[in-house]
């Protein structure tokens, strides 16, 4: 089973920070367990959708040759429970990167109200040469379809 939390990126400022958009349906998964009859998102679920939201970040900034992966995570509060039907607004922003790693600050929101608040910390990985050349479309191809309302300029496909 996998978990994909950007429905849609809204916000792009490459090597800067990401605004994501997730819909909460009531008909994923996690629904039927965390809980019964009055389902509320598991805070490790939003922590894994502020993470896909700084790894996006970070990959779209490195031109689709870098992918990441959690390492850490730092302070997170959720102040408020996350229901079925929820519109929820995914914020990270890069507060330190260096080589193998990039700290993040994120929040998320729904309805304008500060739902959850913390630090991530991402492992930054090259992809090898010898896969170069099939990663990067994947990844672009990916990417676009979530970009597909920003106004950003996608990197050039220069490169295969």
């Amino acid at each position: 089973m996998r978990y994909l939390f950007i429905d849609k990126i809204t916000e792009l400022d490459p090597g800067r920070s990401i605004v994501t958009r997730k819909a909460i349906s009531v008909t994923e998964d996690w629904t039927q367990d965390h809980f019964p009859g009055f389902p509320i998102l598991p805070g490790a679920l939003q922590i894994e959708a502020a993470a896909q939201a700084a790894g996006a970040l970070l990959e779209i900034s490195s031109d689709y040759r870098l992918t990441t992966l959690l390492i850490m995570v730092e302070k997170m509060k959720f102040k408020k429970p996350v229901h079925p039907g929820d519109l929820l607004e995914i914020s990270a922003r890069i507060v330190d990167k260096q080589t193998a790693f990039a700290a993040s600050e994120i929040q998320i929101r729904c309805e304008g109200k500060l739902i959850s608040t913390g630090k991530i910390v991402t492992g930054l990985r090259p992809i090898p040469a010898e896969k170069i050349a099939d990663e990067r479309p994947r990844l672009r191809k990916h990417y676009a379809f979530l970009l597909r309302d920003v106004d950003y300029l996608h990197p050039k496909n220069t490169e295969k």
